[in-house]
């Protein structure tokens, strides 16, 4: 799992699936949801980043804003219909 957190209070997340696909999110709290499903880990980050800045208006980063960074955690998302 890649994780940045930004400074308008958002965190952005990419995760591996057991199917090779990684899932983009972003949002302001703990639950995480799902964004986009991307064949890439940097596709992900980059859909991470716009839906970011889709849903929070947060268009740039600034030196405040988090680098990826890599965590150690096992979670499965799985989309709402």
């Amino acid at each position: 799992m890649w994780e940045a957190r930004h400074d308008n209070g958002w965190t952005t997340i990419v995760m591996e699936q057991p199917d090779g696909t990684f899932v983009a999110w972003a949002g302001p709290g703990e639950a995480v949801g799902v964004d986009y499903v991307e064949d890439t880990p940097e596709h992900a980050q980059s859909a991470a980043m716009f839906a970011l800045k889709r849903k929070s208006g947060h268009g740039e980063c600034s030196p405040r804003c988090g680098d990826w960074e890599m965590r150690t955690q096992t979670m499965l998302v799985t989309p709402r219909p």
